[in-house]
């Protein structure tokens, strides 16, 4: 028993010493960066051995699992060898209006890490849909920091699960094909990180090279504190790419896109937001006169922990694909529950209302064309 306190004690350490996403409002709960229960500085994917053994089956559910149920099972099958998964079946349901009333293989994921030392690893994750990570990673950095090389998803707001958040699905990191290839630092001082990274710079697509030979540069920071007992967290991104192909790799386009991004919590309240605008320059080229497209789109999810292991959960979603023109506007009310009945069990339900509005006829085609409708989403999710 006392040789298990100081695993855990020692784990806790070395978390904060090396300085929790999917669900990012952990983040903002527990005050602590990503570090704390992933692999990935990040977040996402993998998760570390002091949430597997310890925050997951000791806090975050509504039943808890004693010290000899925890032992029985464990991530860690070698000295330097660590599996885990995420498992996630669904079923849709919508209106007559939109087509989507199936179950779905949300997600499949099987993750393994392969630690050199207590720096180093080699880090996989391979889904049922295509959407690879391979990365090495190497905590030798000052300020506690570190440089991730390979493919992983680009560090870019709140990572949520649902990527079909605006500010995940209008900018190009819906699933499979959310991830890009280059390399990424990121440090973690008091109080503050700060990430940056140099890519390929194509995202909707899962290509191993890009179409052309600019790179797309990325950075972003948070900087979090409590003040009167309410924890606040601030920060932003900034994307660049001087020829992003995705719209034409004919013609490729100049886009910069980011915004800020934070969170507030209070108590049993949470709340998450991210603003984030998108400009596309695409130049002259022989009978194309060329163009200038601004985006401008918004998430954001207000949640109240109930007890540890079941939370509501609001969203709101806002986006214009076009400032310029009169092309339509498409907003994303939510409400639902989260319920995580015994560790690594969660059942997620939410319904969904999809409104469009503010077409000028005279925009032909419009930017957004989907007609309203109302969706419910149940998920089960298994994961370690």
């Amino acid at each position: 028993m006392h040789r298990r306190k100081l695993l855990l004690s020692v784990l806790l350490v070395a978390g904060f010493a090396s300085r929790a996403q999917a669900i990012p409002r952990y983040t903002a709960q527990y005050r602590q960066n990503c570090t704390l229960c992933h692999v990935n500085p990040t977040g996402g994917a993998m998760r570390g051995l002091y949430a597997s053994q310890y925050i997951v089956p000791k806090e975050m559910s509504l039943t808890k699992m004693t010290d000899e149920q925890i032992a029985r099972i464990q991530p860690k099958i070698s000295e330097s060898i660590t599996l885990g998964t995420d498992l996630r079946a669904a079923h849709f349901y919508a209106t007559e209006k939109q087509a989507g009333r199936n179950f779905f293989e949300m997600q499949g994921d099987l993750y393994v890490s392969w630690t050199i030392d207590d720096k180093i690893s080699a880090n996989l994750n391979v889904d049922q849909i295509g959407s690879v990570e391979s990365y090495a990673l190497a905590w030798v950095l000052p300020a506690s920091g570190y440089v991730k090389a390979g493919r992983f998803t680009p560090v870019f707001g709140w990572k949520h699960a649902d990527h079909n958040l605006f500010t995940r699905e209008e900018l190009g990191f819906d699933q499979p094909f959310n991830t890009d290839a280059g390399v990424e630092v990121g440090f973690y001082p008091k109080h503050v990180a700060f990430w940056a990274s140099i890519l390929n710079g194509e995202p909707g697509a899962n290509t191993l090279f890009d179409s052309n030979n600019q790179l797309a540069y990325v950075g972003s920071a948070l900087a979090q504190a409590t003040v009167r007992d309410i924890g606040i967290g601030l920060g932003g991104t900034i994307w660049y790419n001087d020829e992003d192909p995705v719209q034409s790799s004919a013609n490729p386009g100049r886009r910069t896109m980011g915004g800020p991004f934070g969170y507030l919590n209070w108590e049993r309240w949470t709340w998450l937001w991210e603003v984030d605008a998108s400009r596309l320059l695409t130049p002259a080229a022989g009978s194309n006169p060329g163009s200038v497209k601004t985006a401008l789109m918004t998430s954001h999810e207000l949640s109240f922990a109930v007890r540890p292991g079941l939370a509501v959960v609001a969203n709101y979603n806002y986006v214009d694909r076009n400032l310029d023109l009169k092309s339509g506007i498409k907003q994303r009310y939510g409400l639902g529950v989260d319920v995580m009945p015994r560790p690594f069990v969660q059942f997620q339900a939410q319904l969904n209302v999809f409104d469009t509005s503010g077409q000028d006829p005279a925009q032909n085609p419009p930017d957004v064309r989907e007609p309203d409708f109302v969706r419910s989403e149940v998920q089960l999710h298994l994961f370690y």
